[in-house]
């Protein structure tokens, strides 16, 4: 776990600095998805969801499995040296 934390902490704009940023998502588990992606269907799709985080240099998403489970082993991923 501590190893992982690690990661966390050393990945995306924040990187070395002992702050992280992490995008929350919140994909229709409180209300329906469509109302709250009406306006840009894009991010229905949880592998756009990881790419905007990567985009934004963020640290991480906040999600359930069950929304970025399609994602697990399946996304790049960057630190603040490459």
């Amino acid at each position: 776990m501590l190893r992982n934390l690690q990661s966390l902490c050393d990945h995306g704009r924040l990187a070395g600095t002992g702050y992280v940023s992490i995008l929350p998502v919140d994909q229709g588990i409180e209300h329906s998805a469509a109302s709250a992606f009406a306006a840009n269907s894009r991010y229905l799709d949880p592998r756009n969801i990881v790419e905007l985080a990567i985009e934004g240099d963020r640290n991480a998403v906040a999600s359930t499995l069950g929304v970025l489970g399609p994602c697990r082993g399946g996304t790049r991923t960057r630190s603040r040296s490459s």
